[in-house]
């Protein structure tokens, strides 16, 4: 595990590098220490909370008699 330190240096070495991700501390949910340079956030997380907020869009929808996606119905020419 990294020092607070070592992790923001690491960040702006990554920035420097234009690398889209670098080697931080550990996040608070226990995954590996991989962030995004971006933001710093926890690129395991960042990808669960995506997830989570699809399925719940879909849920809304489903809920609403709507369908699961948003595609417009296909109209044939005349």
């Amino acid at each position: 595990m990294t020092t607070l330190t070592q992790a923001r240096q690491a960040r702006a070495e990554a920035r420097n590098q234009s690398a889209r991700t670098y080697q931080g501390q550990d996040c608070d949910h226990g995954h590996g220490g991989t962030r995004y340079t971006s933001n710093g956030t926890c690129v395991q997380c960042a990808n669960a909370q995506r997830i989570a907020q699809g399925e719940r869009i879909k849920a809304d929808r489903k809920a609403k008699g709507l369908p699961t996606r948003n595609r417009r119905a296909l109209v044939a020419d005349i």
